[in-house]
């Protein structure tokens, strides 16, 4: 690992805290746990039939108390409790959980809980509510039973339903699906019935993501080979954003789509660069500390995470629970920024860019120019702004600027 401490004029520090959007520090606490694991899933997850509630949670809270003792900034802005999969946990140990991180959620203007269909119930939904809990994020995944099967989901399209209607009934309406398409042999015309049977339900936000397989993972073992080409993806994803917005979501960024006014305020906060705290096995954080600005992971096994929580100094290598530190200098956030810029309907803002990084700015002018000449950016005088045709290559355009 390399040494995790800046020196004290380490670069990023002078502008630890000088972007608007930066004031507020969001939160992520990540509750790894599943009934089962997904053959598409390559994320930092444990299926178990017994979750260590208690320990897990004494953890989060040794976690969080070391540090925020470290830490510049303002928590506040957003609040997501991700998985894994969060709603295995009764509300009574969520609300321990919550309790036990002195967070003022007053602060919290978007508190996200993500939900697996097959779990809960109309009571658990209430109970979630009355927690503060203020949006939802189902993961639908698929309007068809066969195409659930296929990915392996243990819930239906009926259990899908019925979750968004016990959310809705328990008083949160701002309620976001996750959709995945480009699934092998699926047609067109099959994304967009699915996607009418997604829109009845009436969610505030969707998530509409391309099937992307790792080689490791179990799916990605016997399917990967058989996933629609960059060709039939390019036409899927045309499809998917012109029956979303012809639906009245606009799409803000590569595979997100929201009505007015619902847009998810913490992946918005992510993608503008801003700062977070990531608590929990397996979180990733974003922070600023007296000595510079850094990125950390934390320990992917829950036990391991549950033993070492709240030991060490944050931005030192002395253990605990971060595994691996790295300082996030100018120039790599500014690339950053722009990589995450292109795949948003908001672009790149050029003011931070000048602030972070004003050489590399001016080397990148003649490259933005050419988008824009290409028709895939525009230009206004304080962002480079991406067309339809520029996010869907986002990620290729953003490696003229690595």
């Amino acid at each position: 690992m390399p040494s995790a401490t800046p020196a004290r004029d380490a670069p990023g520090r002078e502008h630890a805290t000088a972007f608007p959007h930066d004031a507020s520090v969001a939160v992520y606490v990540h509750l790894p746990f599943c009934a089962t694991r997904c053959g598409y899933c390559d994320f930092a997850t444990t299926a178990t039939a017994r979750i260590p509630y208690d320990a897990y949670t004494q953890a989060l809270g040794a976690e969080w108390q070391h540090v925020q003792a470290h830490m510049v900034g303002r928590v506040g802005g957003s609040l997501y409790l991700g998985g894994g999969t969060p709603s295995l946990w009764p509300s009574a140990h969520l609300a321990a959980l919550l309790s036990l991180l002195p967070l003022h959620r007053d602060a919290f203007s978007e508190v996200t809980l993500e939900a697996n269909p097959r779990d809960g119930d109309a009571a658990w939904y209430r109970d979630i509510a009355r927690l503060g809990i203020n949006r939802i994020s189902i993961g639908v995944q698929a309007m068809s039973d066969a195409r659930l099967r296929w990915l392996g989901r243990t819930h239906t399209a009926a259990q899908a339903r019925q979750s968004v209607h016990w959310a809705r009934q328990a008083g949160i309406e701002n309620i976001s699906v996750d959709f995945i398409y480009a699934t092998p042999q699926q047609t067109l015309a099959e994304i967009e019935t699915e996607l009418r049977a997604l829109l009845a339900l009436q969610p505030a936000h969707i998530s509409a993501y391309e099937l992307s397989l790792s080689p490791q993972s179990p799916l990605g073992q016997r399917a990967l080979a058989s996933l629609p080409d960059d060709a039939a993806r390019a036409d899927m994803w045309w499809r998917v954003r012109h029956c979303l917005e012809s639906a009245g979501y606009a799409g803000y960024e590569v595979s997100n789509y929201a009505l007015p006014g619902r847009q998810s305020r913490h992946n918005q906060h992510y993608w503008r660069g801003g700062r977070y705290v990531g608590l929990g096995a397996g979180a990733h954080g974003h922070l600023v500390t007296a000595s510079g600005r850094f990125r950390y992971e934390n320990i992917p096994t829950p036990s391991a995470y549950i033993a070492r929580a709240g030991k060490g100094a944050p931005d030192e290598d002395q253990g605990g629970a971060w595994r691996h530190i790295d300082v996030l200098e100018d120039a790599a956030l500014a690339r950053e920024l722009v990589m995450l810029g292109l795949r948003t309907t908001q672009g790149v803002d050029l003011r931070v860019l000048a602030a972070l990084a004003h050489a590399l700015l001016r080397d990148w002018q003649p490259v933005f120019a050419r988008w824009c000449q290409q028709g895939l950016a525009q230009m206004t005088p304080t962002h480079l702004c991406p067309t339809p045709q520029g996010m869907l290559w986002a990620d290729s355009l953003a490696l003229a600027c690595f």
